[in-house]
């Protein structure tokens, strides 16, 4: 077998190959490449990108000791899959879908520094769910889309525990202002539920969140003492 058969026999091997791998000469030029890698089009020069369909692949680079490059990209899709998922799982409520305490508490901490700077009030409110007895993931989702339309965007809307969600209402001008977001909380979910709302405002009923969110649990021990 001649030199220039094995070349071809190894171009060949090299297209055939199933995953994304190229070969390149010294001087830059393409000497083989498989059809995965081809079919991404234009050569890319990042070491993580995504493609038009949504896939996440990586570049690795290899220098051939006569000079040149292999370049094989690794397909990292299901990987970050993963890490997404468990980034989501870390900061959410499996069953609504939420923001748990640990990203409220983050949320929260961001409004107030916020406020500070604005000269705004933020209110914290616990939503608390009277006489339900067990909580299917049904009506929570109902609860949750209920709450969800009492707030604005800039807002943030958690589940704190099983039969508690609170609701951190940022950048309010006046007491007024967080009054009306109470108000609204109590008409959206009054008609066939009970519940308690307590309510602690920045900065009048506390400078960090820690401290809103144990006298808004103090606002909501007194109104069910009422």
């Amino acid at each position: 077998m001649t030199d220039a058969d094995e070349l071809e026999l190894l171009r060949d091997a090299i297209r055939s190959f199933p995953e994304a791998i190229a070969v390149w000469s010294a001087d830059g030029q393409l000497i083989a490449c498989s059809a995965p890698y081809a079919g991404l089009g234009p050569a890319r020069t990042e070491m993580e990108f995504e493609t038009r369909d949504g896939r996440s692949l990586r570049r690795a680079v290899r220098a051939l000791p006569g000079g040149g490059r292999v370049e094989f990209l690794a397909d990292m899709t299901e990987l970050r899959r993963a890490e997404h998922a468990a980034r989501f799982a870390a900061y959410h409520d499996p069953l609504t879908g939420l923001p748990n305490r640990r990203m409220l508490d983050d949320r929260l901490r961001q409004a107030i520094r916020l406020a500070q700077r604005r000269d705004r009030m933020v209110a914290a409110l616990l939503v608390q769910l009277e006489d339900v007895r067990e909580v299917d993931h049904a009506m929570l989702g109902g609860i949750a889309a209920r709450l969800g339309a009492c707030v604005r965007k800039a807002d943030t809307l958690a589940r704190a525990a099983n039969d508690q969600f609170v609701i951190v209402a940022c950048d309010l001008k006046d007491t007024a202002d967080c009054q009306v977001v109470r108000e609204k909380v109590m008409q959206a979910l009054a008609p066939d539920l009970r519940v308690r709302v307590g309510m602690a405002t920045f900065p009048a009923e506390g400078a960090d969140s820690e401290t809103l969110l144990r006298n808004a649990e103090a606002a909501l021990l007194r109104a069910k003492e009422r």
